[in-house]
């Protein structure tokens, strides 16, 4: 499926909802630093999302992966979620 086409998304939202039904991820998502990164955790202390990273930019680039601060900003976006869907949802 192409994404801009929208295909992705209208999968995406169907399957969302059936997840949604079947399983909760309860807010608030918190973020937890870890020795390879960082990982976003729901508030019953369930893993969703481990985001790696090296030290330097140099390292980062040869493991092809984020450095901590590129990581760290992007886990505190995702942490950030339940909060933007629900209002989006009002």
């Amino acid at each position: 499926m192409d994404v801009r086409e929208g295909g992705f998304r209208a999968a995406l939202t169907v399957s969302a909802r059936f997840h949604m039904a079947s399983r909760r991820f309860p807010p608030p998502w918190q973020v937890e630093q870890v020795p390879s990164g960082f990982k976003v955790l729901d508030a019953s202390g369930q893993a969703l999302v481990y985001i790696y990273a090296r030290e330097t930019l140099s390292e980062a680039q040869h493991a092809k992966v984020l450095t901590f601060d590129e990581a760290r900003r992007i886990a505190v976006n995702v942490a950030k979620l339940p909060e933007l869907l629900s209002r989006r949802e009002r």
